[in-house]
């Protein structure tokens, strides 16, 4: 009568479907391994005009009943344009059933599932009780299973508490698991196993204690005692983990503590052998690692790599303020590297803050950081070109300092002493520059020097050895355009000192 009223209940719905023709199906269907029956089915389908694919939309049974009433199978459940909807009723009824070679199998197992088009949603339950007796080839003991588990989903994620209570030769357990809405374990509860007891705290994935209580000695062992420190930082992190999952995963470790015998018996009432052999479409058989999420810890990361890449990503969300502290972290945590001093001089000669630049700069090239020389470089040649020939000349005469064989520094430096109208030190600066690096720019720039000096007859001198080294720049009507053409570049009041010079010796 079931069958009847269900077949009736699909002619009353069919014309659901707006432009498509409904079909009902009534007939056999046929039951695989470990049964290998053939039952009855009756449901609702549509043929996809497009893909020509058939459609299954509203009820769906099946019935097999067992013609010595040793075996009743029923399913009832609905579909949603070929996906799972609504409730699900699987139920597996065994009476002195013959199961293969392991004997006579009695009890039941009924299962109860909720689907949201396709998506586990909504409370599952499962109740089974197999009872086995010794009637196969060889006398054998009878074998009692009980196991009852329930749970709730949300659109895929397991959430509010998993409950599981069995039994398998005389082994019992009892395990409750409190989830958050993420599917995170959160909350304190009591995991009874057959010669042990767990007591258990967890904050949003977080154990913060969890003790193992013996039941034959009493005795209580701390397996895990979270430090203030992880659980404020995991404190710090769940939020974060809400609004920016990926920032997250970047901040902190994640290890998956999997409870596989909860998993596997999960699986086991859910989508075991039985259901597996009645084969019906959509079966949904979700991502344990996306949708039951047990996190054994989450541990902020020290690893300087995951640190820089924390940094990058506030530098590239415009987080100056985040991403400088994290970079302040690396260059504090890893002393012997200079990346982190290197980005926060980079930031910080941004903001238009030159003493934390070039402190920063500096601690990076003292760590051999290779693009730290030429940033304090090309920072010098910055102010000299926005007029801060003071800061220029500082930055030019620390990088002097801490490579004072590089002959460019000495040039630069020569020329913003100039700026600075300090004729004996630019000489000086020139000198160091002709030793370490000749060029025609540290040439011209002594020329200058001796010019400004009023030494004119040996500045003259020196010039015509300009004819040898240099005869781009000579006679002097063409210094200045022959310096321009090979790429050096000069402030307003360097091309005016240079053009003076040439007009007077």
């Amino acid at each position: 009568m079931k069958h009847c009223a269900l077949f009736l209940l699909l002619l009353l719905t069919a014309g659901r479907i707006t432009g498509q023709d409904m079909n009902i199906y009534s007939g056999e269907w046929k039951i695989n391994e470990p049964f290998n029956c053939t039952g009855k089915a009756a449901y609702a389908f549509y043929n996809d005009f497009q893909s020509g694919k058939k459609i299954l939309d509203r009820g769906f049974s099946i019935i097999y009943n067992d013609e010595l009433n040793r075996l009743n199978i029923t399913v009832t459940g609905s579909f949603a344009d070929d996906a799972r909807d609504g409730k699900w009723q699987i139920d597996f009824d065994f009476h002195d059933y013959p199961f293969g070679d392991d004997g006579l199998l009695n009890g039941f197992l009924h299962i109860t599932q909720r689907f949201n088009k396709g998506i586990p949603h909504g409370e599952w339950k499962s109740a089974e009780r197999l009872d086995i007796t010794g009637t196969g080839p060889s006398p054998r003991l009878s074998l009692l299973t009980e196991q009852n588990v329930s749970l709730t989903f949300n659109q895929g994620i397991v959430t509010g508490k998993v409950i599981y209570n069995g039994s398998h030769k005389d082994i019992k357990e009892s395990l409750t698991i409190a989830d958050d809405s993420l599917g995170y374990m959160h909350g304190h509860w009591i995991n009874k196993y057959q010669n042990h007891t767990f007591v258990s705290t967890y904050y949003h994935g977080l154990p913060v204690r969890i003790v193992q209580v013996d039941h034959a000695t009493g005795d209580s062992t701390i397996k895990i005692q979270a430090s203030e420190k992880e659980l404020h930082d995991w404190q710090t992190a769940y939020p974060i983990h809400i609004t920016n999952p990926y920032l997250c995963s970047l901040m902190y470790e994640i290890f998956h503590n999997r409870y596989d015998n909860l998993d596997s018996t999960i699986i086991d009432l859910f989508n075991n052998n039985f259901v597996a052999s009645l084969h019906i479409p959509g079966e949904e058989n979700w991502d344990m690692e996306k949708s039951f999420k047990i996190v054994f810890l989450y541990q902020e990361r020290s690893d300087i790599d995951h640190q820089m890449k924390v940094a990058d990503y506030y530098l590239e969300h415009a987080d100056t303020l985040n991403a400088s502290a994290w970079y302040q972290r690396v260059a504090d945590e890893h002393p012997d590297n200079g990346i982190g001093y290197y980005n926060v001089g980079k930031l910080a000669e941004a903001a238009n803050d030159p003493y934390n630049a070039l402190l920063n700069y500096s601690g990076a090239l003292l760590r051999n950081y290779p693009q730290a020389e030429n940033a304090i470089d090309s920072y010098g040649i910055k102010m000299s070109k926005k007029g801060e020939s003071h800061i220029s000349k500082e930055i030019f005469k620390l990088l002097t300092m801490l490579k004072p064989q590089n002959g460019t520094a000495w040039d630069n430096l020569g020329w913003a002493y100039l700026e600075t109208d300090s004729i004996p030190q630019a000489l000086h600066a020139f000198e160091q520059a002709l030793i370490l690096n000749p060029n025609a720019d540290s040439f011209t720039g002594k020329l200058i020097c001796l010019y400004l000096a009023g030494d004119k007859k040996p500045a003259r001198q020196y010039f015509q050895t300009a004819k040898t080294l240099y005869p781009f720049i000579f006679p002097a009507n063409k210094l200045l355009t022959g310096l321009l053409s090979k790429g050096y570049q000069y402030t307003n009041k360097q091309q005016r000192l240079i053009e003076e010079c040439m007009e007077r010796l």
